[in-house]
């Protein structure tokens, strides 16, 4: 038997048709929107760096004042009072006060640890600078206000502020209930509580010494 030649029905010479592509019109619209989109981004980016340029000094100075500020209600937060006779029994005047603190600036937290906050007056640049000073004794200059009338304050008992501790020859506790740094060429008011108790606990050997050291009759 003869084999039958086997013939195709695609007409020679004609190609199956593929994909189509983009015209020259579709290109140069679709660059031209690119471009179009491009340019609005890149006016909108040099707009925002000139802003934050503009404001990155305000910006960084609130974020130092904040910081500060944390660090001074911090250290006054976990204020501790010391024992009868210690040497670290708090104290306080309208430039100074010290005694013993569970978060100092420089060390580690947790246990009592001495510390020293007070206001410094530069003359020469008319400026107060709020030091801070802890066991190593090395002071730290953390922020200031312009003239020289900043000045801490005390708040008593019975909710009045005295610009010292303990106030005058008044029975009181060893702690205030909170402590007020006020500048008042600034307009510049911190607060901070102090939360622990404002005495300290009893000694265990004095209660089994007398009141100087001598047993108890």
């Amino acid at each position: 038997m003869s084999a039958i030649p086997c013939s195709s029905n695609r007409p020679a010479g004609r190609r199956r048709p593929g994909p189509a592509g983009f015209t020259l019109l579709e290109v140069l619209v679709v660059l031209i929107i690119v471009g179009m989109v491009s340019a609005s981004m890149f006016e909108a980016l040099s707009r925002l760096n000139d802003v934050r340029g503009r404001l990155s000094p305000f910006l960084a100075a609130s974020e130092r004042e904040g910081l500060v500020n944390s660090w001074f209600r911090g250290s006054i937060n976990d204020i501790v009072a010391d024992q009868q006779y210690g040497k670290h029994l708090f104290k306080g005047g309208p430039k100074s006060f010290s005694g013993l603190t569970l978060t100092p600036l420089a060390g580690d937290p947790g246990a009592p640890s001495a510390f020293q906050w007070e206001l410094v007056y530069d003359a020469t640049h008319d400026r107060t600078v709020l030091r801070y000073t802890g066991f190593d004794q090395k002071p730290i200059d953390v922020r200031g206000w312009s003239g020289n009338k900043t000045a801490f304050s005390y708040l008593s008992p019975d909710l009045v502020w005295t610009e010292s501790w303990p106030p005058g020859f008044l029975k009181v506790k060893q702690l205030p209930l909170a402590i007020r740094l006020y500048a008042p060429e600034e307009g510049a008011v911190i607060v901070a509580a102090i939360r622990g108790e404002k005495e300290p606990p009893p000694d265990p050997v004095s209660l089994f010494l007398g009141r100087n050291g001598q047993e108890g009759q």
